[in-house]
């Protein structure tokens, strides 16, 4: 286990881990009012935690599964970076997705932070690539159904697919 000193201000709660084996730890809002989010908008919301996390780690913070399936808030970057040099208090980008507004009351927890070791690349120029299977193929690339590439059908043992779709009172049999 990482010791991670961390300074809280007056509205803040101690980052925990609600289960003895979960990887991310929750971050609550530390606000003296609540704060609504309306549907498109983004929000920064204080935790009112300062981290000292130690040289080789960073904390992600990621969006709570429960809040962005029930009420559409997500963390607006995808992920948050807080890299280990930074001492200020960390404040999380929310944004509503949703079609209703959302009001983020004192203490909720807001996003969940998982600490992560840093691997660092070397980065260099060449003139090309080493060549695989895959190639430039990207953005959809491999499809959709699990069953569409054969390696994907003989690592499952299918021997053969039979694909129906239904488009208004048509149906195509491939």
């Amino acid at each position: 286990m990482i010791d991670i000193p961390i300074l809280l201000d007056d509205l803040a709660t101690l980052p925990a881990y609600a289960h003895e084996h979960d990887a991310g730890f929750d971050l609550s809002a530390a606000i003296a009012y609540p704060i609504v989010i309306y549907p498109g908008e983004r929000k920064l919301i204080p935790t009112g935690c300062s981290m000292s996390i130690e040289p080789g780690f960073h904390v992600q913070i990621h969006s709570r599964s429960g809040l962005t399936l029930s009420h559409g808030i997500v963390v607006a970057q995808g992920v948050g970076i807080i890299d280990a040099p930074y001492r200020g208090i960390i404040k999380v980008i929310l944004l509503n997705v949703s079609d209703k507004p959302y009001t983020i009351e004192p203490f909720t927890r807001i996003a969940q932070g998982i600490l992560l070791p840093v691997a660092k690349a070397n980065f260099h120029q060449v003139t090309s690539l080493v060549s695989t299977d895959r190639g430039e193929g990207g953005f959809g690339s491999t499809g959709l159904d699990a069953y569409q590439t054969a390696s994907s059908r003989t690592a499952l043992g299918i021997t053969s697919v039979c694909t129906v779709a239904s488009v208004g009172n048509y149906s195509l049999r491939r």
